[in-house]
């Protein structure tokens, strides 16, 4: 399946959650979610391996699937080298968490203390829950938690958050499972879009379905989408200079995100 499927099916499961209510952070209405989410998480032609991996020298990668136009509910595929663990952390903000690929131990923690002067606090271990393909968990605003992703293989976890991770300024991460000094935590995310390969572009070209490849040779890509009169439900793909990692594509990405385009992936180089 090419990127429109995955775009539908991410549109799909965010209708169904947004006709939940408004009240989207209770957690009766979480737990509601956490099938939902599940189910598009089980998808997994929509997510193949090879092009959610995690970022090149990095342990891991975040893959921005949908944020809505006023930054509020949000959802991002995330992916987890071999080994990565992410001390305790919050979100200042509900979360829903649900696997496609690999397992992801989460444990979770109530804080106990916090001193902003200090930045030092103490947590209190409650649970440890292995989220494996098609599980889910759930957590609130106040809630903290790790995430550590098995040895062996790399993994890929859809997460879904009350705000989209950008407005999240307030998070903060313990340097311990039991507290300790704290600081802020990703203010400005580093989100990606996913790859495709040579072939799967070339079955896009070829399906009849409409298709707008850009490369960077036209400049500012932002630029470019806008003058062309793209609509954000455009199906895109952008192509790096020649030789890159994506690495140019990558901050024409996050702009695009932030206009609203989601239906997009970037080519995948080939070195």
């Amino acid at each position: 399946m090419g990127i429109q499927a995955r775009h539908d099916a991410v549109m799909e499961t965010i209708n169904q959650i947004k006709a939940l209510g408004p009240e989207l952070h209770l957690k009766e209405t979480r737990q509601k979610i956490q099938p939902i989410l599940a189910e598009l998480a089980k998808k997994t032609e929509l997510f193949p391996s090879e092009n959610f991996k995690p970022r090149p020298g990095a342990s891991g990668g975040l893959y921005e699937l949908y944020v809505a136009p006023d930054r509020s509910l949000s959802l991002y595929a995330s992916a987890g080298a071999s080994g990565k663990y992410q001390p305790p952390h919050d979100h200042t903000t509900w979360a829903v968490i649900a696997g496609v690929h690999g397992v992801e131990r989460n444990q979770f923690f109530e804080c106990l203390e916090r001193d902003n002067e200090t930045n030092t606090g103490k947590i209190r271990f409650l649970e440890a829950v292995d989220v494996g393909p098609g599980q889910s968990v759930t957590l609130g605003a106040d809630e903290f938690h790790t995430i550590a992703v098995e040895q062996g293989s790399d993994a890929l976890h859809l997460h879904l958050y009350g705000n989209a991770l950008d407005t999240l300024v307030g998070r903060i991460g313990f340097e311990s499972e039991t507290g300790g000094q704290f600081k802020r935590f990703m203010a400005k995310p580093m989100t990606f879009a996913p790859w495709v390969t040579q072939a799967e572009l070339d079955a896009m070209q070829a399906d009849g379905e409409p298709l707008s490849v850009l490369s960077f040779t036209l400049g500012n890509m932002a630029w470019a989408v806008g003058g062309a009169g793209l609509k954000t439900t455009d199906r895109i793909v952008l192509i790096d200079w020649p030789g890159e990692d994506d690495s140019t594509a990558a901050s024409e990405v996050r702009e695009l995100h932030r206009r609203g385009y989601h239906n997009l992936a970037v080519l995948k180089p080939e070195n």
